[in-house]
């Protein structure tokens, strides 16, 4: 239970991060947004899978 609440506490953080570097500037990496949130790459696209999963952001294609 503790486990969980950390990862979604670690989320919550990483999205509000993400969210703003993403809205200030929409051309930024996933490395430029690991370098800034200290997390890794990858983690960062979890993170960003997870937010469009849940509809908080949405792409065209």
């Amino acid at each position: 239970m503790k486990k969980d609440y950390k990862f979604r506490k670690e989320f919550l953080k990483a999205k509000r991060m993400i969210h703003k570097m993403i809205s200030a500037n929409p051309e930024i990496t996933i490395a430029e947004m690991a370098v800034n949130t200290g997390v890794s790459d990858r983690q960062v696209r979890k993170y960003i899978k997870r937010m469009i999963d849940m509809k908080f952001f949405f792409y065209w294609t």
